[in-house]
């Protein structure tokens, strides 16, 4: 259990109900927008890093470059916010797990399958790379799929952001 559970709690128009997943770095929310009657994912940078401006900054500063590239499998971001020493980003809600869920213990997939998503996921990190940016932790927890089965690239770390960039 985080030192900082939300839920039930408001974040500007989010209303937090659920935790979804916790890392190091921030926590996963399912969260209720009321203004446009949809879920979405809430990321919350963890309170204890919080304390120091420069990852305020930097996580600031990757809301920013997520909200500029626009690709068909790099999750969209909705809104970037700060309220009551919380900070925190609104992406799509995906509905379809991970590729690790999807690939369980049996550690693979059809070839097909394998082939396609390679190619999608190519893709969207060749973007990435186009636009000088490089991804620095992409792994099969962070390839994620909606309700219809299509990848994206759930969470994006840049290798070498810092918060003065």
């Amino acid at each position: 259990m985080p030192e900082y559970d939300l839920e039930g709690q408001t974040l500007g128009e989010y209303e937090v109900r659920a935790r979804l997943a916790l890392g190091s770095m921030s926590t996963v929310y399912e969260a209720y927008q009321h203004a446009l009657d949809r879920l979405v994912a809430l990321r919350v940078l963890n309170p204890k890093l919080a304390e120091n401006p420069q990852y305020v900054k930097a996580f600031r500063h990757e809301a920013a470059l997520l909200a500029r590239l626009e690709h068909p499998h790099i999750l969209p971001i909705h809104s970037y916010g700060q309220e009551h020493g919380y900070n925190y980003m609104a992406l799509r809600l995906m509905r379809g797990g991970s590729l690790k869920d999807k690939v369980g213990s049996s550690g693979g997939l059809p070839l097909p399958e394998c082939s396609t998503l390679t190619r999608q996921m190519a893709s969207a990190l060749d973007f990435v790379h186009q636009q000088g940016l490089v991804n620095g932790e992409l792994s099969r927890a962070n390839i994620l799929f909606d309700g219809w089965g299509n990848p994206y690239i759930g969470n994006l770390f840049f290798a070498g952001l810092t918060a003065s960039e």
